[in-house]
């Protein structure tokens, strides 16, 4: 295993560099290759990011379709999205585009430069995601949470941490979602590796199904789904907690339908087969 080589987004970024512009939380040190404007979008999220000329942002060309695909429900609603790592403010604008005038954004960050990006639209709260406290103190003063995006430091205790303590306060119907998740031994990472935030969202495929005691307390037990793309894990929460099977329609197969004696003896151990 030790010759495996995963590539992450993080992994592609190049050339490490000196000179740091001050007030940068998240992806020091990196140069970022430059976007590539495509000859159409498609979504609003593509559109702004390859069209932005304004505050920076980073992120790798594939996200977009990921976070179109779960939150193109809250457009135009007013849902509330916190996003966990701010930088330089880009996607903060980003998520205004494309929810739309209707939705509150929040940003969280260590850095105290981050909030000269409050508006009227959008909140930021300054702290430690590593600190517990602070945890606790986000769910207390954001009334609700219909997505919650980590995007912060990318450390696997971190996203951990934070994944156990925003999860159980996301409202239903609402999202979750871990991005930049890597294997790389910086983060903590590593292929297989207990303790990554990789193995400990596998566990979610067994809370999903219903399948609680195996890891310990119950405390999922309102998720509609997990699904894992390159870098990014996503946990849906329910609508409705009613996940009993229904019957409809009235009409069952008409049994005087002429059927071989040789066909129905067939069916009869077939069916015993699958009992």
């Amino acid at each position: 295993m030790s010759n495996v080589k995963i590539l992450s987004p993080l992994d592609l970024k190049v050339t490490p560099v000196s000179n740091i512009k001050k007030g940068i939380s998240a992806h020091e040190g990196r140069e970022w290759l430059d976007a590539k404007r495509p000859d159409e979008y498609s979504n609003r999220l593509e559109e702004f990011f390859f069209l932005n000329d304004n505050k920076i942002t980073h992120k790798a060309r594939h996200y977009f379709d990921i976070y179109h695909r779960h939150f193109k429900k809250f457009c135009n609603t007013e849902a509330h999205i916190v996003e966990l790592g701010v930088a330089q403010g880009g996607s903060l604008e980003m998520w205004k585009y494309y929810f739309g005038s209707k939705s509150k954004i929040y940003g969280i960050d260590f850095n105290p430069y981050c909030k000269q990006l409050e508006d009227e639209q959008t909140q930021i709260l300054i702290g430690n995601i590593d600190d517990e406290e602070f945890r606790r103190d986000i769910v207390k003063k954001i009334p609700q949470i219909d997505i919650f995006i980590d995007d912060g430091s990318h450390h696997v205790d971190q996203q951990i941490n934070t994944l156990k303590s925003i999860l159980p306060y996301i409202r239903k119907g609402g999202v979750y979602l871990c991005e930049d998740i890597s294997y790389r031994e910086t983060y903590g990472g590593g292929y297989l590796k207990k303790g990554t935030f990789l193995e400990y969202a596998k566990r979610f495929v067994d809370y999903v199904q219903g399948l609680y005691p195996l890891y310990g307390p119950i405390i999922y037990k309102d998720l509609y789904s997990v699904c894992v793309y390159n870098c990014i894990v996503v946990i849906e929460k329910l609508v409705s907690g009613d996940r009993r099977p229904m019957t409809s329609g009235l009409k069952e197969l008409d049994h005087s339908y002429e059927v071989s004696e040789e066909e129905i003896t067939k069916w009869k151990k077939d069916r015993r087969q699958h009992e």
